[in-house]
């Protein structure tokens, strides 16, 4: 139970780190699309598929009545009954809470029109997906982003509008990725007989509700951020403020809305967390002072993380003030300073996770001392455990190191082809993207 424990606050930790990265990210992009480049390329890709959308009404139909049932309503079970099957209607990346928003009666459960409406809402809108962006696959989302490509090469959306779209794609992705390996733990969980199928159940359906809160929250987030883009803008072409005071105007907005998310996430992070260690502590498990240690152990280290977070925050921003006057003064193109922006928010990355790596060890050595003074453990059982965890990641960092020096040698080659006028920027894009894919999708089997 521990163990399992352990395992559904890690993934939930990452999800919720995707997402506070992704709030933080954003306001960036739009802030540096609104200086640098307020009209849309108008150069449209040389190859652009249209989307064709994997939706045939007249074969889901019949799906949708033999998953539903003899009431012909789709619920919670039949939903989770059906997930996945061969020939049902419910798609393997398909969610509750995401088919639910399409529930117009409110009785909580899905008739046929409301199905139908949901499984249209996941083909490729003309104007841009709108409202919580959810995708059955991974290529509904390569479609939906291609088709935005397109539409901003044509003109016909604002650069920032379609940072907006794809990010919201990206956010989905990473999130329902997050979602679908705590699935997999959980499962193996009850398969060993750690917990029952309903905890884990429990445990996933209410990682997925507070998903879907974070991501709402975030959408209404940027959506206030992209309005007051737009009504700075508006006031500084008016002449009733100055561009250097819309900028400060902006950043600040952009700075209290990643607090408040933060804030929130923070908050409901350790109100899950007191929850458990309350329960553990009535079951028996665990002393009132060891839960308490523990609450404060891991309030220490969130605020550990999120003031690194705020100085890598801090720091982009000063790089991208620092770009954005080299390209109005002439020093630097836009692709070079995106270049060399996107470079030092790796480089950025790789520092924090370096020093997440050595806070984890240090923290790993102190519980180890603490278990061989309390006789728990032998000192050289000791020693063997945080000498293997350090093996672990030193042969984690290879990998990464060797997928980045990889990944480094295609983008050179791929920018090296665009100069030659051998392919096009669009489609060294894509191919990017793919050997991106190709390379997480590696690393996720592990070595052979």
């Amino acid at each position: 139970m521990i163990e399992s424990g352990k395992i559904y606050r890690r993934i939930l930790r990452r999800i919720q780190a995707q997402a506070l990265l992704a709030i933080i990210a954003l306001p960036l992009c739009l802030a540096y699309g609104q200086e640098t480049d307020r009209k849309a390329p108008g150069k449209k890709p040389a190859a652009s598929a249209k989307p064709k959308p994997k939706y045939n009404p007249s074969v889901e139909r019949p799906r949708f009545f033999q998953a539903a049932g003899k009431d012909n309503e789709l619920d919670t079970k039949e939903f989770a009954a059906n997930q996945g099957k061969a020939g049902g209607f419910v798609r393997k990346g398909d969610s509750w809470n995401a088919i639910i928003r399409y529930d117009k009666d409110g009785n909580g459960t899905i008739d046929w029109f409301e199905a139908d409406a949901f499984r249209r809402s996941l083909a490729i809108d003309k104007k841009g997906p709108r409202g919580p962006v959810v995708f059955a696959t991974d290529a509904d989302r390569r479609r939906a982003v291609a088709e935005i490509q397109a539409q901003l090469a044509a003109g016909k959306i604002s650069q920032e509008d379609a940072a907006a779209r794809i990010g919201a794609i990206q956010r989905d992705r990473q999130i329902s990725g997050h979602l679908m390996r705590m699935r997999k733990q959980l499962d193996a969980a009850v398969e060993a007989g750690k917990i029952s199928r309903e905890e884990a159940d429990k445990r996933f359906a209410a990682a997925e509700n507070a998903m879907g809160k974070q991501r709402a929250a975030g959408e209404q987030a940027r959506q206030r951020l992209m309005n007051l883009r737009k009504e700075l803008d508006a006031a500084v072409e008016a002449g009733t403020i100055s561009k250097e005071d819309a900028d400060r105007k902006f950043a600040s907005a952009v700075k209290t809305v990643r607090e408040e998310m933060a804030s929130a996430q923070i908050r409901e992070h350790l109100a899950r967390l007191k929850k458990g260690l309350d329960a553990a502590v009535e079951a028996g498990k665990i002393s009132k002072e060891d839960a308490a240690k523990r609450f404060a152990a891991e309030a220490q280290a969130i605020k550990r993380r999120r003031a690194a977070a705020q100085q890598i925050n801090e720091r982009l921003m000063s790089t991208k003030r620092d770009l954005i006057a080299a390209i109005e003064a002439g020093k630097i193109s836009k692709e070079d300073a995106a270049r060399k922006y996107a470079s030092a928010e790796r480089t950025l990355r790789r520092e924090s996770a370096a020093r997440q790596v050595r806070e984890h060890l240090a923290g790993m050595r102190k519980q180890l001392d603490a278990s061989v003074e309390a006789g728990e453990i032998s000192k050289e059982d000791a020693d063997k455990k945080h000498q293997a965890a350090q093996e672990t990641i030193k042969r984690r960092q290879a990998a990464s190191e060797r997928v980045r020096e990889h990944m480094t040698n295609v983008r050179k080659k791929l920018e090296a082809a665009v100069e030659a006028g051998e392919i096009t920027r669009e489609d060294a894009a894509r191919k990017l993207g793919a050997e991106a894919r190709a390379m997480r999708e590696k690393t996720a089997r592990g070595p052979k």
